[in-house]
């Protein structure tokens, strides 16, 4: 269930909830735990005139509602068997066509 701008109450999600909808999505502030269940999904509303910089904000939340920025992660998973070669001179462009994506991308995390 998608509750309109938010608009709900416990007395509706557990009507929700017998009607067979189990999941809803709310727009309470703070992040997604593993604590939090199902009935109460998280989401945020984008409006035409919001900016880049507030978005980057709401989504930097941290779980714990400190105030303190968690700053992104941003993770690749690479393959191995696309960097190796037997031809050690293409082992070596393909290494560093991957250190140059990893770069652009601003990966921090491998």
């Amino acid at each position: 269930m998608v509750w309109p701008y938010g608009a709900y109450n416990q007395r509706a999600i557990a009507a929700a909830r017998t009607a067979g909808m189990a999941i809803t999505f709310i727009f309470d502030a703070g992040p997604n735990a593993p604590e939090h269940g199902l009935d109460s999904v998280r989401r945020s509303m984008l409006l035409f005139h919001d900016k880049v910089s507030d978005v980057q904000a709401s989504l930097r939340q941290p779980a714990s509602h400190d105030g303190v920025e968690q700053p992104l992660t941003h993770i690749v998973a690479v393959g191995l068997d696309d960097v190796y070669s037997s031809d050690l001179l293409r082992q070596e462009q393909q290494l560093g066509a991957l250190v140059q994506r990893l770069r652009d991308l601003r990966v921090n995390t491998v």
